[in-house]
């Protein structure tokens, strides 16, 4: 069913756990789901997620048997990961405004403050027979 791929990624999307756990708990979830469908052949998504529960519900009974330390240690760790993202794009930002600016800056002096032109070189005119 279509409709089951999609439960088990919006199941995954709502558990704050790590890769190999998700996977555990996901292969859990589809034999379960697989042994039901197997008890009961004419059962339709409905059926299923009326059994089993929506994935918000599904990822909270995973939560709640999960200790306190656990569930704080996985979002220690996201705010680390989202910290040091937003580090490395600041610092990015701000050397590349150093090197335009330096750029400007020479760019500017190398010119005594004005363009020159040239108008041969500008217009470069050639002569027709």
């Amino acid at each position: 069913m279509k409709e089951l791929k999609q439960y088990y990624r919006d199941i995954s999307k709502h558990l704050p756990v790590g890769r190999k756990q998700k996977q555990q708990i996901l292969l859990t979830i589809t034999q379960s789901v697989e042994d039901y469908l197997a008890a009961h052949p004419l059962a339709d998504f409905q059926a299923v997620q009326a059994h089993f529960g929506s994935p918000q519900e599904i990822a909270a009974a995973y939560i709640e048997n999960m200790t306190t330390p656990e569930i704080l240690k996985k979002f220690r760790f996201r705010k680390t990961v989202l910290t040091i993202l937003c580090a490395t794009a600041a610092t990015a930002l701000l050397l590349w405004g150093v090197v335009v600016g330096t750029a400007l800056i020479n760019e500017i002096t190398s010119s005594g403050g004005y363009g020159v032109i040239d108008p041969i070189e500008e217009f470069n005119v050639t002569e027709y027979n």
